[in-house]
């Protein structure tokens, strides 16, 4: 048997398949077999199962070996002992059949790829993972994009929170504070009376020294304290007797009350209402928690109150600054 793994011609000149001619191109093993997808070479007894080797060592020399065969391999009558070199007209003798080497056709050139005209434009066909990849990369660059900007964003909204106050809520409490211009210059009867409902606007309350000038509501609720500074329910309108409550915030919503810290004692804080202008002069400021409610009480005299939470950032405690009544003026707003 004759099995061929790879050009060189094997031509069979003595034995049973005389005539027979085999292709070498890499390797051939000669022995018998015995299944007929194998490929007998004829019925040669002589023959043992791994018999010879045939086959192109790196240079692409022919060469052959004897695998331990019982009655050995001759090349040109002389037994092989080890691999040795084949060329064209060698007589190989195994058992009782007799190759001849003859040189094969010569191997066929690999086929060239044919150039296109120089300025032909050539579409190459990518892999699919390339072309899977390649779709996906404006989406992603779309979402890193978004990704970079929203970071962004976060960052100058956290940088002008710290140094200044929360942007976004400064813009909505800019235009519910210009809402209030309209709605105080045309009072309804109730807020003239000194009866106000929750979220009217109700006056406006002014710190010269520190350049700040916002208009009031009525009620300390979220809600409420959104337009602007917001009077507490539970104290006396400003301008009547007792101690009269504000509160506002300090880093958003506007901050109208972010720097009353730096208020000073005698610094005037006025606040104008439908029936007049009330002016107060800062006596002292105190930082208490936020359940202290005693800052509310009445006192020996009429008094205003300007609360808000403590330190910036943080709810954790209030700073109250504490005026005392001066003097009252005719009206300024609402007329």
């Amino acid at each position: 048997m004759v099995r061929p793994v790879g050009g060189e011609q094997l031509r069979v000149t003595e034995g049973n398949a005389h005539g027979t001619s085999l292709s070498v191109e890499a390797e051939l093993l000669i022995g018998r077999g015995a299944s007929e997808e194998e490929g007998k070479l004829g019925d040669d007894p002589q023959l043992s199962r791994r018999h010879a080797r045939v086959a192109r060592d790196a240079d692409g020399q022919l060469t052959i070996e004897d695998l331990g065969s019982t009655n050995g391999t001759f090349v040109n009558g002389a037994r092989v002992s080890e691999r040795q070199a084949l060329k064209a007209g060698d007589s190989v003798q195994v058992g009782e059949t007799t190759l001849e080497v003859a040189a094969g056709e010569p191997a066929a050139p690999p086929p060239t790829k044919e150039r296109p005209p120089p300025g032909t434009a050539v579409t190459a066909v990518l892999p699919r993972r390339v072309r899977e990849q390649a779709a996906r990369r404006p989406f992603l660059r779309f979402v890193s994009s978004v990704m970079i900007v929203s970071g962004l964003l976060l960052v100058g909204d956290a940088g002008a929170t710290l140094t200044w106050q929360e942007p976004v809520s400064y813009v909505t409490a800019l235009v519910r504070q210009n809402s209030l211009v309209s709605a105080l210059g045309d009072a309804p009867e109730r807020v003239r009376q000194g009866e106000p409902l929750k979220g009217d606007a109700i006056g406006r309350v002014e710190l010269p020294t520190l350049g700040r000038k916002y208009f009031l509501v009525e009620g300390t609720d979220t809600g409420d304290l959104r337009k602007g500074p917001g009077h507490y329910a539970d104290t006396p309108l400003p301008g009547k007797s007792g101690t009269v409550g504000i509160a506002g915030h300090r880093t958003t919503h506007g901050a109208p009350f972010r720097t009353i810290d730096k208020l000073k004692p005698g610094d005037p804080v006025v606040v104008d209402m439908t029936n007049g202008r009330f002016v107060y002069d800062v006596e002292r400021t105190r930082i208490v928690s936020p359940t202290e409610t005693s800052v509310k009480d009445p006192v020996g005299h009429d008094q205003l109150i300007l609360s808000a939470c403590h330190p910036l950032y943080s709810a954790s405690q209030r700073i109250v600054v504490f005026a005392r009544f001066v003097k009252k003026e005719a009206a300024r707003v609402g007329r």
